[in-house]
């Protein structure tokens, strides 16, 4: 295994923990966020809603696992692809709904949510490329160390996301009237 393979393992892993884990945790929102969004008919809301949270367990799951961890990455890949790719549907079309991507945000999805998963899918792509490859070197004990740290912060930052952008953004000129 490779640095690169390691850390889109263990960023894909962390950062769909957290997404099913938020999203379980306040489903009601989620569904409702779904629902918002207007990408799929009302009677689909709670098998979409539903699907995303079990698909993101499976990415966790299946990324884990050394043996299958390639499939993992591939399945975390088309759900960061699917992810970027409602998010520009939901940005062009001027839709405000919160992102419940890591909880109970009141940030819009928009164009920087697509950034963000594109570029999360670029890593996790790129780590099953290099799998198929068998790119690189293998990893000692405490590289490892160090890669799961920079995942770990990684991880926090993609789940801080929303707080970063409003930090960069001039959040007031949403809310005025």
């Amino acid at each position: 295994m490779t640095y690169l393979v390691l850390f889109a393992r263990l960023l894909a892993v962390g950062v769909f923990a957290v997404s099913g884990i938020t999203k379980v945790a306040d489903r009601r929102g989620f569904a409702r966020s779904v629902r918002d969004l207007r990408m799929v008919p009302r009677r689909w809301v709670g098998f979409t809603a539903g699907s995303v949270i079990v698909l993101e367990f499976v990415a966790v799951v299946l990324t884990a696992v050394t043996p299958i961890a390639r499939v993992g990455l591939v399945l975390a890949t088309a759900l960061l692809l699917g992810f970027a790719g409602v998010a520009l549907v939901v940005a062009r079309r001027g839709v405000r709904v919160p992102c419940r991507c890591f909880g109970a945000s009141t940030t819009p999805l928009g164009y920087p949510q697509a950034i963000r998963n594109l570029v999360l899918a670029l890593i996790t792509g790129t780590g099953t490329l290099s799998s198929v490859l068998g790119v690189g070197n293998n990893v000692p004990a405490a590289g490892m160390a160090i890669t799961a740290l920079v995942a770990a912060v990684g991880v926090a930052l993609v789940v801080f996301f929303d707080d970063l952008v409003a930090l960069f953004t001039d959040e007031t000129a949403h809310s005025s009237p």
